[in-house]
């Protein structure tokens, strides 16, 4: 999906109306082909992004924030989980969302997913730094 790609590029320079381009040549390849999860839940996770950024419509945000996240627990793509969940979970529902992960998934995953929140975590100390 190099069009989500793309659009964030776009969206992360602040050019809104190109990464709504984007993520629209995104949705023509989806209704045609048959796309695997992981790199929907990051599509979904965008859409997400521009209904909160270029739209600020809640409904539409939390609906695609919500599929991206069932996507990502099932693929068990943490990265795309943790961004995912800025969307529409608070505090109290990130940490029992965390800690069913941590009880559910093998030693494995855990060690992923926990490099995983510690990078997240270090991105959101080094960003309130700015």
């Amino acid at each position: 999906m190099c069009y989500v790609k793309i659009g964030e590029f776009y969206r992360r320079r602040h050019l809104l109306p190109e990464f709504e381009k984007e993520l629209e040549k995104a949705a023509i390849l989806l209704k045609t082909h048959t796309i695997d999860d992981k790199y929907l839940t990051k599509y979904y996770n965008r859409k997400a992004a521009l209904f909160t950024e270029l739209y600020n419509n809640n409904d539409s945000t939390l609906f695609y924030a919500k599929k991206s996240l069932e996507l990502a627990k099932k693929v068990k793509d943490f990265d795309n989980l943790l961004q995912t969940v800025e969307f529409e979970l608070t505090q109290r529902q990130r940490f029992l969302l965390f800690e069913e992960l941590y009880t559910k998934y093998s030693f494995d995953d855990m060690a992923k997913f926990e490099k995983t929140m510690l990078k997240q975590i270090f991105y959101l100390i080094l960003a309130s730094r700015l």
